[in-house]
């Protein structure tokens, strides 16, 4: 996500070590990485329930989907029962001859 290099954290770490001094820099660094840890387990949290509710939609697509193609398909039948009414064998068998 950053693209922080050594160098880059070196002047971070002495920066801090000049403002905070070597007294306060060991509970502030443990304070930071407290944060960094609440922060990243609230956005895994977040990225989890995201998906969950994606997939959720997804598979609320495919029943939507799936039912509307049931009912097509029943349609269908239907209609062709009354455009095409069901022969009996013999009388099919009569016009064949």
């Amino acid at each position: 996500m950053f693209d922080i290099g050594f160098w880059e954290l070196l002047v971070v770490f002495v920066v801090a070590l000049l403002v905070l001094g070597p007294e306060r820099l060991p509970t502030a660094a443990r304070q930071f990485g407290t944060w960094v840890r609440r922060i990243r387990g609230f956005l895994s949290t977040t990225q989890a329930e995201i998906e969950r509710e994606l997939r959720l939609a997804e598979l609320e697509q495919q029943l939507r989907n799936s039912s509307t193609m049931n009912q097509l398909k029943e349609d269908t039948d239907l209609m062709n029962q009354r455009i095409l009414p069901d022969k009996p064998e013999s009388e099919s068998r009569d016009t064949h001859r």
